[in-house]
């Protein structure tokens, strides 16, 4: 097996949630547009190794990430959005309405 396929195996298995926010921070600035200027060398060449970055760009596998973390809160979101909904009665009221 070649070393590239391994190191694309192992970032595949990685969830947002299993990075370190340092690591998160990186990605999330780049997402956006932003550049690595400033950024810790250390969590940059991690992220290179984890084949998440190339260069000071994402790869498709970083975008990718970015984007399924993405998903994932604003799923959670309109899960918290549901509950409260669910709790207030589903009137759609907040404490005004009270």
């Amino acid at each position: 097996m070649s070393r590239d396929l391994e190191l694309r195996q192992t970032s595949e298995s990685l969830s947002w949630n299993e990075l370190s926010r340092a690591h998160q921070k990186v990605l999330e600035r780049l997402w956006a547009g932003g550049t690595l200027r400033g950024r810790d060398p250390e969590i940059v060449v991690g992220l290179r190794y984890m084949g998440y970055v190339y260069g000071d760009r994402l790869t498709p596998l970083g975008e990718q990430l970015c984007t399924n973390a993405l998903i994932a809160i604003y799923g959670r979101l309109g899960k918290t959005a549901a509950a409260e909904a669910a709790l207030r009665g589903g009137r759609g009221e907040g404490r005004e309405g009270r």
